[in-house]
């Protein structure tokens, strides 16, 4: 399990001491209740769009609940004065557990972390439980474990939409005694703790790789050995510049046996396909939208759409090396101005660059790619290190939440 084991979180005394407890308290077993009986529950309010602010009173959408807490990186705002009803039962403060009520989300469950009062929007509901049954913290670690139970009752598929009525009436949830439920909270707490600790280490590591990795990126692109000569060279004259075929959105999915080939747009891989249009090692540029001039790297076999354009080098020039050139040329400066920002082939292929013989090329590219890999390497050990936390407390949450039905 990574790092984790019972002897970090000090698990073992305490699941010794919630088992006495459950022996003690409840002998004949736990009653299960409707969520209902011992919790209420807020809807949000339809906050207009047209009335968003850059700045004033947050508000909490559907997208801003990622399935542990509320992420406020894309926080919408509004003006009270725009407002004539009272808005204090919409109201969030620390620790309020919410849920997504309907779109990608439906299900999820957040808790607000956050020291400021923010709002409910519609479609997002708020869980206010009776404290005098029912602990809050305990309730948290409930609502995560039937997420995709949740999902489901809202009809799961395109369009799924909870309703909270159903919800209330329908959920049946373990209610052992306070003094059990704050135990349980007391472990399930530690594996949020150690998570988050992990995450911000390891995202700290990656993060100074990452910096390393770009200085010694520039550095060999911009700095080449003396005794070898250096040619400015258009775009054009070293590598044939296409951009892709358009698609149907129903042509695309997630990746499956039908759904075999990533396909590129103007912003990276927008999804599979069945169909490719391409083979080989390439470097693409992404050519509309606000990340246009994004490169990303293709190999194997692939499919570029109209907004992706596809890269070959010409005269022997090293694919991976003007992957990296592109990559540090910051491309999207060029765009064209208006409402669908684009960067164009003919205005691309007019670009200059500085371009080393190609044995240099191919000694920049031998070590840019040990350092893309150490990075990457770690990026793919971060999910990988947080999944075993997840994985843990899943086990002890399943493990904790499982009483004897009392009869």
């Amino acid at each position: 399990m990574g790092r984790i084991d019972d002897k970090t979180l000090s698990i073992s005394p305490v699941m010794g001491r919630i088992e006495r407890m459950v022996e003690e308290l409840c002998p004949e077993g736990v009653e299960y209740v409707k969520l209902g009986n011992v919790c209420s529950f807020q809807n949000g309010y339809a906050f207009k769009s047209n009335l968003f602010k850059t700045d004033g009173a947050p508000i909490v959408r559907i997208t801003n609940i990622n399935g542990l807490y509320v992420d406020d990186s894309e926080l919408k705002y509004f003006d009270p004065n725009d407002y004539k009803v009272k808005l204090g039962n919409y109201e969030i403060h620390r620790n309020d557990i919410l849920v997504a009520m309907s779109g990608a989300t439906t299900g999820k469950i957040g808790k607000f972390k956050l020291n400021y009062t923010a709002y409910l929007n519609q479609r997002v509901g708020k869980f206010v439980p009776n404290s005098r049954y029912l602990n809050n913290d305990y309730l948290y670690h409930i609502l995560r474990s039937i997420s995709n139970d949740l999902y489901i009752m809202a009809g799961g598929g395109a369009q799924p939409n909870l309703s909270s009525n159903k919800l209330m009436s329908e959920v049946q949830i373990p209610l052992p005694p306070l003094p059990v439920q704050e135990a349980i909270v007391e472990i399930l707490d530690k594996f949020d703790r150690l998570s988050a600790s992990l995450q911000a280490e390891l995202q700290a590591e990656l993060q100074a790789r990452k910096q390393q990795y770009e200085y010694y990126r520039n550095q060999l692109l911009t700095r080449f050995a003396p005794e070898q000569p250096v040619t400015e060279y258009s775009l054009g004259e070293i590598a044939d510049l296409r951009a892709g075929k358009a698609i149907k959105a129903s042509e695309l999915g997630e990746r499956d046996e039908s759904h075999l080939y990533p396909c590129f747009g103007g912003n990276g891989i927008r999804g599979y396909i069945s169909k490719n249009s391409h083979q080989g090692k390439y470097p693409i540029i992404g050519r509309q939208g606000a990340l246009c001039g994004c490169v990303n790297w293709a190999e194997g076999k692939f499919y570029a759409t109209e907004h992706a354009v596809v890269v070959s080098p010409k005269n022997g020039n090293n694919p991976r090396y003007l992957y990296y050139m592109l990559e540090v040329a910051n491309l999207n400066q060029y765009k064209s101005q208006g409402a669908q920002p684009g960067l164009s082939v003919s205005n691309l292929n007019e670009l200059k660059f500085n371009i080393p013989p190609l044995s240099e090329q191919a000694s920049i590219v031998a070590i840019l790619d040990k350092f893309e890999a150490l990075v990457n390497d770690l990026s793919q050990g971060l999910p990988a290190e947080i999944a075993a936390v997840q994985e843990q407390y899943e086990y002890y949450r399943n493990k904790l939440l499982t009483f004897k039905t009392k009869e």
